[in-house]
């Protein structure tokens, strides 16, 4: 776990970070990684997996879940703040702590027990 450095530019994710638990969840316009793109399965690959989880993130927001959308295209700074090299990623923050990070296109009881942190690590120490 490691503390937030106080310097992210955008005040509403600043905010949002210090008050209990929060998922950020990177994503971008063309949903591509940041590295060099070998080939178009490649690319078909990227944009279907995010095409996969952003639907599952806006029904989790309407269900409460505290979740900040971060288009990589728009967001550089906290893209590069928060060392992302590949979309769909979710990064999660409990009072100003981040306590983990997945990547890649996960279902809704992933990302459910990803943010219920406890569960997610019992998990993966039982596989």
């Amino acid at each position: 776990m490691k503390k937030i450095i106080d310097n992210i530019k955008n005040i509403s994710i600043k905010i949002a970070i210090r008050k209990g638990k929060l998922i950020l969840y990177f994503t971008g316009d063309s949903c591509y990684l940041l590295k060099e793109i070998k080939s178009e399965l490649d690319i078909k690959e990227m944009i279907g997996s995010c095409k996969k989880t952003t639907p599952i993130v806006k029904r989790m927001k309407k269900n409460k879940y505290r979740i900040k959308v971060i288009n990589i295209d728009k967001e550089e700074f906290l893209t590069k703040k928060f060392n992302i090299k590949s979309v769909p990623n979710f990064v999660l923050f409990d009072n100003n702590l981040e306590l983990g990070r997945i990547n890649g296109p996960k279902t809704k009881k992933e990302i459910n027990d990803f943010y219920n942190y406890e569960k997610y690590l019992y998990r993966k120490k039982t596989k």
